[in-house]
């Protein structure tokens, strides 16, 4: 946030970070997808953690990396070029009035919107009582949604469910970004190893079909499937 707020012996770093909210500006008009984000301190790790900055920040003010991971897919699907997540002390938040912030940030998220966010994103999908078919199609609209979560593609571009996940774009880093944003919302612990073996959007959805059918409803739609 050196770059919205300053940040003393730190004007190389703020600019150059500035510099960045408007290139991604600059790159949104021109029709290419990109979200800069102004961060606060991270619990766990970065320069907040050390020395006399790690000793004058409270914990209670800092951002989990589990936070910061799930804020930051919630971020790059907003429509805004620049968006600030930081937990503000409530003295801070008394300080700044909610005007001042609309000005400073596109969007911004206290501590508050912080845990609801995180609450939202970890319900999984209830899928009780749908037949066969609905949830094929609940699950095949999960995978597409975090495929184009983890690939920044607009939620109104469509997929080719049998298009694999390389020709897509998808490589060993938002491959597993991509499975972690699965395992939240689907009923079923995915491995990576699901992914090299199902390898598009179809296949991987009747893995996760099989994973959750039990034996006798498998045996049932076996037998109805020769009878045809």
């Amino acid at each position: 946030v050196a770059s919205v707020f300053g940040a003393a012996g730190q004007s190389n770093y703020a600019t150059a970070n500035a510099f960045l909210d408007n290139y991604s500006r600059q790159l949104r008009a021109s029709g290419i997808k990109a979200t800069s984000i102004s961060w606060g301190a991270w619990k766990n790790i970065g320069m907040a953690t050390r020395g006399i900055a790690g000793e004058n920040l409270n914990k209670a003010n800092k951002i989990s990396n589990e936070e910061a991971y799930q804020l930051m897919l919630a971020a790059l699907n907003e429509e805004n070029h620049h968006v600030i997540i930081n937990k503000f002390s409530q003295k801070i938040q008394d300080e700044i009035s909610d005007q001042e912030l609309n000005e400073i940030g596109k969007q911004f998220w206290n501590s508050n919107y912080t845990n609801q966010t995180i609450k939202s994103k970890d319900n999984k999908i209830n899928l009780n009582g749908l037949s066969f078919h609905e949830k094929e199609v609940m699950i095949t609209k999960e995978i597409i949604t975090g495929v184009k979560n983890v690939l920044g593609i607009p939620s109104e571009e469509d997929i080719q469910k049998e298009e694999s996940f390389h020709n897509l774009g998808i490589d060993s880093l938002t491959l597993i970004q991509l499975k972690n944003i699965t395992n939240k919302r689907l009923p079923v612990k995915l491995t990576v190893g699901d992914f090299y073996s199902n390898s598009n959007v179809s296949e991987l959805t009747s893995s996760v079909l099989e994973k959750i059918t039990p034996t006798k409803e498998k045996t049932e739609k076996k037998k109805l499937a020769d009878e045809y």
